[in-house]
């Protein structure tokens, strides 16, 4: 790949085995409801521009974020998700997007996004890792 949020848009090809229903394709688990799937990380993030209002390429390269901290803002994202929804489970996507975004309020780089501990996917098999 040509990294996480960097939208190479390489993922076309695997059109070919888009016939097989039970295929081990691209499904990529969406940045708010980890259920809700997509087929390619293009999909994902185009869907998180439209329906969220966040723009995760544009906000990577604001952050000028590296492959490492590109794995390291996803499993971020992954796992804050989780938290917020255990800890609140009726939050809305707008008050869940807001905790997400609180810690680069005015393009900050935070420290956390050094953190070796969050190079390990928190999702199983993470497509938006590729």
């Amino acid at each position: 790949g040509s990294g996480v949020l960097m939208g190479g848009g390489g993922r076309q090809a695997h059109e070919e085995v888009d016939d097989d229903e039970n295929d081990e394709g691209c499904s990529v688990a969406d940045v708010l409801h980890h259920e809700l799937q997509h087929t390619s990380t293009d999909e994902c993030l185009n869907y998180c521009a439209q329906e969220y209002k966040w723009d995760l390429r544009g906000f990577a390269r604001e952050l000028n974020l590296d492959i490492y901290s590109s794995i390291r803002f996803v499993n971020f994202l992954r796992k804050h998700v989780v938290l917020y929804l255990s800890e609140e489970p009726g939050i809305s996507d707008a008050q869940l997007l807001h905790k997400l975004q609180k810690p680069f309020a005015n393009s900050v780089y935070p420290s956390f996004l050094n953190d070796d501990d969050y190079l390990y996917p928190f999702l199983e098999d993470d497509d938006l890792l590729s």
